[in-house]
């Protein structure tokens, strides 16, 4: 009796196309730009299973430093967050703001001038987010599409689904700061010196990183002496040498250090006193909110702010995961991922009209 109601389960799970076989799962990806504004082209990875048809589409969006494929798409068995996803039933895309990755770097990355000013900002960004995500609707034949951004690609998601709600149908924000006047660990180092609640003077429109730097406060905010413990090393690995490798060929140095744009940070220290970027008022679509409670860039009262603000979300869900860094999606899964990916996969959308919940089946061979 208990293995032919198991056999039933299993036959109502399938006919919802719920069920995934793992062992028998092969991706396809394909790399393509979309054209943002004049000469701004943005790099855009779609990932999906070969065998199945996407049942709809979600967007994932970096932070401030690694671009997309190397936060997302990371070439580790069981941490790439697209293959996730895409196992799930999902076309997933991941984009590179301008001047991340392979998207285009703007003019100002080539002016190490202290008095240069970034051009990659939220209303800049948003441009590009605006045309990936009308590609993505030509091609998914979809009428909205669902958001996920990590740290600054969550204030920049944020700021662009107050404005476009026609276009969202969910939005999950990870490890992102918002518009609220509290302590922050990094206000110092922004702050311009003797005066308070000023953005440093100077700061350039660039900041160059290397391998040691990418990594630093992943490393700092790791609560063990051994990191390899907490993250695959192969991870950490993967993360800072592909995003050293979108350094263009003329700009590499021995050791390998990357470009990255500055604009991000100003946006931040501003959001850390209380200035808003955008108001969450202004989102009216299922709100997901997540912070790590080791992070060392989004704060507790982001998280308190952002649920009294959504107010206009028809649902809204925030929550801390325990002992969780600003990595927690490429820690190893005991370290907050498999939570974190939980959570992502109970709120994301279907659009099969049976299943609210997929299970996931791994068949031993």
């Amino acid at each position: 009796m208990k293995i032919r109601s198991r056999v039933v389960e299993l036959v109502i799970a399938l006919l919802c196309g719920s069920v995934l076989v793992t062992a028998q799962v092969k991706y396809d990806r394909q790399d393509y730009y979309v054209r943002s504004e004049k000469n701004i082209n943005i790099h855009v990875r779609k990932i999906t299973v070969s065998t199945a048809k996407a049942r709809s589409a979600i967007l994932l969006l970096h932070g401030g430093s690694g671009a997309g494929v190397a936060s997302f798409d990371v070439a580790v068995p069981g941490y790439s967050l697209a293959e996730d996803l895409a196992k799930a039933g999902y076309a997933v895309y991941l984009m590179d703001a301008r001047g991340y990755g392979d998207s285009t770097k703007p003019p100002d990355l080539d002016d190490p001038s202290p008095t240069a000013r970034s051009s990659v900002t939220a209303g800049n960004v948003a441009k590009d987010i605006d045309a990936v995500i009308d590609d993505i609707l030509r091609k998914q034949k979809v009428k909205k599409v669902a958001l996920f951004g990590w740290a600054s690609g969550g204030h920049w998601l944020g700021y662009y689904a107050a404005k476009h709600n026609k276009k969202v149908n969910r939005l999950i924000l990870l490890n992102t700061i918002y518009g609220v006047n509290a302590p922050w660990g990094l206000r110092n180092y922004f702050e311009a010196q003797g005066n308070p609640g000023v953005y440093r003077e100077n700061p350039g429109s660039l900041r160059v990183a290397t391998a040691e730097n990418l990594l630093a406060s992943w490393d700092r905010t790791i609560p063990i002496e051994n990191k390899d413990l907490w993250r695959d090393p192969r991870v950490a690995d993967f993360y800072a040498k592909t995003t050293l490798e979108s350094e263009s060929d003329d700009k590499k140095t021995k050791p390998a250090t990357v470009r990255l744009p500055n604009g991000f940070q100003e946006e931040a220290f501003e959001m850390s006193l209380g200035r808003k970027l955008f108001d969450a008022a202004e989102i009216k679509v299922p709100t997901l909110v997540i912070r790590g409670e080791l992070d060392h860039w989004s704060r507790p009262e982001d998280l308190t702010a952002l649920e009294a603000d959504l107010k206009n979300a028809p649902v809204k869900k925030v929550l801390t995961i325990r002992n969780a860094t600003h990595f927690l999606f490429i820690d190893r899964p005991e370290r907050g991922r498999d939570i974190f990916l939980k959570e992502v996969l109970v709120f994301l959308p279907t659009e099969d009209g049976c299943c609210g919940l997929r299970v996931s089946v791994a068949v031993a061979q």
